[in-house]
């Protein structure tokens, strides 16, 4: 996680600060100051701003001296009065997967708002949404993920709510019922930016039924035995078959929230170091936990990744049809299958958590939804408004009474209760159990990691399973660092 330094407290954040006030939040009454003593550390920032059209991007270095001063931070009442005018929302989802539980939302936001119209409208690609908040015509309120989301935060296309919650004792304790990696996922700078729509975690899905036929136990029953080398024996003794009747014991992935996150995590290996700006591919917990995913594959007791796409199906069609016995991947896809792909119950699938590395640890990847308000908002008031609603119980109850058409459980941890009351995942226990231990994705503020650390990392590691690559591991993952560090170090700059 790259937590630790990017929420330390810095110079520039009580100027940012006051810089986020609004007209309206300007003119109410001004809350008590906060003096602060902070000592900042001499470091060099580049700090990327992108600006209206015509599309451009100014680069400004700004070095920070350590020194000590006195800091105020001054508490922003949010917007109380009634405000009007219309709003944009670009949400996820159709008719079918989630509006009608976001349109639940807006009313209870228009209880409080009666002027403000919502407009709700299905969500464009990250790269569209990039595009649109460039040319300054983006919607007032966006959908945004990890890790695409934490790059708009990063470049300021994102509305600090901080200032506003401060100034608020009631979102304050709304923020505090959060699930605590949902809020670290939007956090900048010791600041908060977008309110959570969904907590989803990696753990192990399994097919229940093909253990029992094997004569094993189910990773639930075996609890923390359930670890690296179990995991390996179980794909071993599930593999059978030849050709078109191969059935394989497990599906492995190097992408973090399918496979490699759930291995490497809890060695101390990252895609991204806890700076930001640099990868952490090539250190040597990295190489163990890849070289362990690879191993899979090797052994034929994972399809190489080229036996998919040659097939033209994904991990979820093999698992289903009876393919594949086991896997690290989402809640969301174990919601996705039960739901939609298993309607006759044809075989029983259960969850638990990630198997335990060498060291006796466990992580799970989080992959949090969230929604933002955009920064050149006309209407910023009406948009701080909806975020302060959005933030509340009965807004967030909304996401979880969805879940069988939208599988996510809500963040807000008080407004889960449909959710474990349906016993909608038979081992609750294990699935507390990955929330509780999950960690953001893998985020940069540079940039969208997924095309400067993710996708080269996939790629690279696929190779090595489908036999292309013939070096080791840590020499590829050695030469690929290099290249990332400086794309990194281009996005930065804005290049």
């Amino acid at each position: 996680m790259i937590r630790s330094r990017l929420s330390r407290r810095s110079l520039l954040k009580g100027t940012a600060a006051l810089a986020a006030l609004t007209p309206l939040a300007v003119a109410c009454q001004q809350q008590p100051q906060v003096v602060e003593k902070v000592v900042t550390q001499v470091v060099e920032k580049q700090v990327t701003q992108v600006v209206e059209k015509p599309v451009e991007r100014v680069v400004t270095q700004v070095v920070e001296k350590q020194v000590e001063k006195q800091v105020v931070v001054t508490a922003t009442a949010a917007p109380k009065a009634a405000a009007a005018g219309e709003i944009s929302w670009w949400a996820w989802g159709s008719e079918q997967t989630g509006f009608p539980a976001w349109r639940k939302q807006i009313d209870l936001f228009n209880k409080k708002l009666p002027g403000v119209k919502v407009n709700l409208q299905p969500g464009l690609g990250y790269d569209k949404i990039a595009v649109a908040m460039a040319a300054g015509t983006a919607a007032d309120v966006i959908m945004i993920n990890m890790p695409s989301g934490y790059a708009f935060i990063g470049h300021g296309s994102i509305i600090n709510l901080q200032p506003f919650i401060n100034g608020d004792r009631g979102w304050q304790e709304d923020v505090k019922t959060f699930h605590a990696g949902s809020i670290d996922a939007y956090t900048f700078r010791g600041d908060l930016y977008a309110i959570p729509q969904s907590l989803e975690t990696t753990g192990t899905i399994y097919n229940e039924d093909m253990m029992k036929e094997a004569g094993l136990k189910t990773p639930a029953e075996l609890g923390d035995q359930w670890t690296w080398d179990k995991f390996l024996e179980y794909a071993g003794k599930l593999t059978k078959g030849t050709g078109q009747e191969k059935v394989y014991g497990a599906f492995v992935s190097p992408d973090p929230q399918s496979g490699l996150g759930d291995l490497a995590y809890p060695l101390g290996a990252r895609w991204v170091k806890d700076n930001g700006i640099e990868t952490g591919v090539d250190a040597k917990e990295f190489v163990q936990a890849a070289d362990f995913l690879i191993d899979f594959v090797k052994k034929g007791y994972a399809p190489q990744p080229s036996t998919l796409a040659a097939a033209q199906v994904n991990n979820y069609a093999m698992f289903v049809n009876l393919k594949i016995g086991l896997m690290l991947s989402g809640d969301w896809a174990f919601g996705w299958v039960l739901t939609r792909q298993l309607p006759d119950k044809k075989f029983k699938m259960d969850w638990a958590p990630s198997p335990r590395a060498p060291n006796g640890k466990f992580a799970a990847i989080g992959h949090y939804v969230a929604q933002g308000g955009y920064e050149k908002s006309k209407n910023k008031d009406a948009v701080l408004g909806f975020m302060r609603e959005y933030a509340t119980k009965a807004s967030q109850e909304e996401i979880t009474n969805n879940w069988e058409n939208y599988p996510a459980l809500a963040p807000r941890l008080d407004a889960g209760d449909f959710f474990w009351k349906k016993k909608l995942i038979p081992n609750e226990k294990g699935l507390r159990a990955s929330f509780e231990a999950n960690q953001p994705y893998p985020r940069t503020p540079v940039g969208d990691v997924s095309p400067i650390v993710v996708s080269p990392t996939n790629t690279a590691l696929n190779a090595i399973m489908d036999g292309k690559e013939t070096r080791k591991t840590e020499e590829v993952l050695k030469e690929l660092a290099k290249k990332i560090n400086d794309d990194m170090a281009k996005a930065a700059k804005g290049l």
